[in-house]
């Protein structure tokens, strides 16, 4: 983007998406979900904030929770 000081940290659709790790029509169904904010500059022009894709995924990491074992009945 080599519009205004402003524009120049905005990531197009296509950087958005190798940043969070999607293909690009994901991330315009993740966009549609709301579950990411970013800027439009017309109808048809969408730009990210490369510190709302890295909230993104900090909004998404989870940690794995200690699974019991189950008793195997073992037949012979």
């Amino acid at each position: 983007i080599s519009t205004g000081r402003a524009t120049r940290a905005l990531l197009t659709p296509e950087e958005a998406a190798r940043r969070i790790g999607v293909c690009v029509k994901t991330l315009r169904q993740i966009r549609n979900e709301g579950a990411i904010p970013y800027v439009a500059v017309t109808a048809r022009k969408h730009f990210y904030r490369p510190e709302d894709c890295d909230a993104f995924l900090a909004s998404r990491v989870t940690t794995v929770q200690a699974v019991r074992p189950t008793r195997r009945v073992t037949r012979r």
